[in-house]
């Protein structure tokens, strides 16, 4: 990913022209805290992050964290177009709704991006992870179509790849849930089970597990994980399924911001 970004530069949007919005706000019977998130930027949002927080004693927590990610030429399926809504909730749980929801990251498909540093390095990266992928996954498959290359040496790397890249990140899970079970541990060990305090901890458990999980599932590249899916156990003639990831792999190439994301 690293390697195909280019150093051009890139729009990074300010407050005034915040391209999506978090409006119509609302409480629903079984979803809880509901919000629309509209998109009024001049291009399609292909990456975000809501947050709907608690704030104690100065200090935000997220009770729930939404991610959507798509990758322009390989999925649409999350991409917010210009105009255009989506509705989110917090879900019923035992916790309380939350004082604040937000927008706290977004890129566009023209390259510009919004929101805060720590929530963009983490877009930014996958970002440019997945395009980094592209060119050497890529070759690979044409070595296939030539007769260079066996197509079970091509699935097994992709597998190795993205398990090393899971093991990574269930790693830094685990390390994480440990930190935060030493934070909170003390407070704990003095609240009443009942009370709004064990909600609020409760809460946090529940996003924290959320969050993490969501790291370990994006660990693993799209682009390795796309040949996976299409090229094991093809058969005899894996020719039509790679001409069917390559033409994927096109796709993405060719919907590449011409000013790719950066951090601002």
């Amino acid at each position: 990913m690293r390697r195909f970004l280019l150093a051009i530069s890139v729009t990074v949007l300010c407050s005034a022209e915040s391209g999506l919005t978090i409006e119509n706000r609302r409480t629903e019977p079984g979803r809880g805290t509901v919000i629309d998130v509209v998109n009024h930027y001049s291009a399609s949002a292909t990456a975000y992050v809501i947050k709907f927080d608690i704030v104690k004693q100065g200090i935000v927590f997220p009770i729930k964290t939404q991610w959507v990610e798509s990758i322009p030429g390989a999925s649409t399926s999350g991409a917010l177009a210009p105009g255009k809504s989506r509705t989110f909730s917090t879900g019923v749980g035992q916790w309380p709704p939350p004082d604040r929801v937000r927008v706290a990251c977004v890129i566009f498909a023209d390259g510009a991006t919004e929101g805060e540093s720590p929530c963009l390095q983490r877009l930014v990266g996958e970002r440019a992870r997945e395009f980094s992928d592209l060119p050497e996954a890529r070759t690979q498959l044409v070595q296939v179509l030539a007769g260079a290359l066996p197509v079970d040496k091509v699935v097994a790397d992709a597998k190795a790849v993205n398990e090393k890249r899971k093991k990574t990140a269930e790693d830094n899970a685990a390390a994480a849930q440990k930190a935060v079970a030493r934070l909170f541990k003390a407070w704990r060990e003095n609240v009443p089970p009942d009370s709004d305090e064990a909600k609020f901890l409760a809460a946090q458990d529940w996003n924290l597990n959320s969050y993490l999980a969501g790291d370990i599932a994006n660990s693993m590249s799209r682009v390795y994980q796309t040949v996976i899916v299409n090229l094991d156990k093809t058969g005899s003639d894996p020719t039509l399924a790679i001409k069917g990831v390559l033409n994927i792999f096109d796709r993405m190439q060719a919907n590449a911001p011409a000013n790719p994301p950066k951090l601002p």
